[in-house]
């Protein structure tokens, strides 16, 4: 059956195909050919992708890529494991942004609720304050969430902006030294930190933040 598809001007999609030997490197080495002003590749699944990425990232191409990282320090370093040169991957990443999809509480069946002794000591490890503790929500559950007290997901985010500290601990190729100085720079704007904001807006549950927290640990 004929594939359906959106056919939007400017934009033109390359679809790989193994049995022509069009390999997703070499697709996108065709497509810098064209002289494309932006470029998106789903993922940097290994170093050859990767570095044709972020030479194009140097000329005025505009690249958006996808690469596979706990969040948002982790991903030049995954970069560099991958084989990317250190001083490519800082000259080349303007920004990293990481996101993660949380459960929103229902409107219909959201209620105040007093936290679990463990739900309050994470909290406070975290840094949240008595005050905010209070007033949180969650779903008891009805026919609009199948009786699971959420209905949809949303999306709760971080955003690494490249400054000169960083670019010289990603030159170095220093591991220790780049997650030191990216975890500073992102200091009160982690993903974590944004999924917060959410539990106290009542967006979301304690719980939702504590399983985002723990897939960030692993």
């Amino acid at each position: 059956s004929e594939r359906m598809g959106y056919r939007l001007p400017g934009i033109t999609q390359i679809q790989t195909n193994d049995k022509i030997d069009l390999k997703f490197s070499r697709a996108l080495h065709t497509a810098l050919l064209q002289d494309p002003d932006v470029i998106l590749v789903s993922e940097l699944r290994d170093a050859e992708i990767a570095q044709t990425a972020l030479r194009a990232a140097l000329t005025d191409c505009l690249v958006f890529a996808g690469t596979c990282a706990r969040d948002a320090v982790d991903a030049l370093p995954s970069l560099m494991n991958m084989g990317v040169a250190p001083n490519l991957a800082a000259s080349s990443v303007l920004a990293v942004v990481s996101q993660s999809l949380v459960r929103r509480v229902c409107d219909q069946c959201s209620e105040p609720y007093e936290l679990s002794a463990q739900e309050s000591e994470w909290l406070g490890q975290q840094g949240m304050a008595p005050e905010q503790r209070s007033g949180l929500r969650r779903g008891h559950g009805c026919s609009n969430c199948n009786e699971t007290g959420y209905y949809g997901r949303f999306g709760v985010f971080e955003m690494l902006e490249m400054n000169r500290d960083l670019v010289e601990a990603a030159v170095r190729g220093e591991t220790a030294n780049w997650t030191q100085a990216a975890r500073a720079r992102l200091q009160g704007a982690t993903l974590l930190d944004h999924a917060l904001q959410q539990v106290v807006q009542g967006n979301t549950t304690v719980t939702e933040v504590m399983r985002i927290a723990t897939q960030l640990e692993a």
